[in-house]
């Protein structure tokens, strides 16, 4: 938990290093290997900034007075990842991961803007909290943060958070992550706020009554070792459900950490008829199964599996 003692001071402090941004010299990045796909760039040469923007691409550009220069030879520059669904479980669960390490684990490997999901400890379901996520970000990270606003109160699934308020406080995205609103209409309503804010609705497809016990891929390696297994169905019976919500109320539908042959056709489909639906996968989910677990080794347990 947080105190608002230190969202006070968090808050007070965020326009001082605004400021104190602004205030930076040119910083002049020489001689790396400079790839921009948007752009169909790959080539070596110099790159100029001033204030943070990008002023000036070519070949052995000029340094100026108290200009900052880095050496890039041998060196991609390239523009920041961004990962869309990072839990750097700030506020309340910090021993797991806060907002500085999990910003310097970042930005350690080129990622510059990361999207927080909600389920904190408190849950971030209203303006106060989403706002003390940003303003610890702005005084703390050397990268952009941005937190998305939990669907309904606590996570709970029986009342709606104040979604246009954690909209107008700076949410990129309304995400129930960690489960999903099981309650259809309440579910169909979140959407069509979302979709009258202009945010996408993040979604994590899983049946909770479907899966019940499970806590592994239902296969054979579950009845070998006496654990109760997940069906692709828990995962498929929520994506064609919010698919079909989606089109209902016209909101932006993304599809979060997709593991099943079923929910890409679904995806593909929806795409196909026009309707607003993205998805994204994790990179565990399409290089191993369940053959790569050594025995019954739990580090391997993932949701979904």
């Amino acid at each position: 938990m947080y105190d608002i003692g230190e969202y006070k001071r968090i808050e007070g402090s965020a326009l001082k290093i605004q400021d104190e941004r602004r205030t930076e010299m040119g910083i002049l990045i020489r001689g790396g290997r400079i790839v921009d796909a948007a752009t169909d760039t790959d080539k070596t040469g110099d790159i100029y900034l001033e204030d943070g923007i990008i002023t000036e691409i070519g070949q052995k550009l000029k340094k100026k007075d108290g200009d900052r220069v880095i050496d890039a030879k041998g060196k991609l520059v390239m523009p920041g990842i961004i990962d869309l669904h990072v839990h750097f479980r700030d506020p309340g669960q910090t021993h797991k991961e806060d907002i500085m390490s999990g910003a310097a684990a970042a930005a350690h490997g080129g990622v510059t803007t990361v999207v927080a999901m909600p389920n904190t400890t408190p849950t971030i379901d209203n303006p106060d909290r989403v706002n003390y996520v940003h303003n610890k970000a702005a005084q703390f990270s050397g990268i952009h943060v941005l937190q998305a606003g939990a669907a309904t109160k606590g996570e709970k699934g029986t009342e709606l958070s104040d979604i246009a308020g954690m909209v107008k406080v700076g949410i990129p995205a309304v995400s129930e992550d960690g489960k999903s609103v099981m309650n259809t209409a309440l579910c169909k309503e979140a959407m069509k706020i979302a979709a009258e804010c202009g945010v996408p609705f993040f979604d994590h497809c899983e049946d909770i009554d479907l899966r019940g016990d499970g806590c592994m891929n239902d296969d054979e390696n579950a009845r070998r070792l006496g654990l109760p297994g997940i069906c692709n169905a828990v995962e498929d019976v929520i994506a064609a459900r919010d698919i079909l919500l989606a089109r209902e109320t016209g909101a932006r539908l993304h599809l979060c950490h997709c593991s099943t042959a079923d929910s890409v056709r679904m995806v593909r489909e929806a795409k196909d008829e026009g309707l607003k639906v993205t998805a994204e996968v994790c990179p565990h989910h399409f290089t191993l199964c369940e053959e790569d677990i050594p025995g019954n080794d739990a580090n391997y347990k993932m949701n979904p599996p």
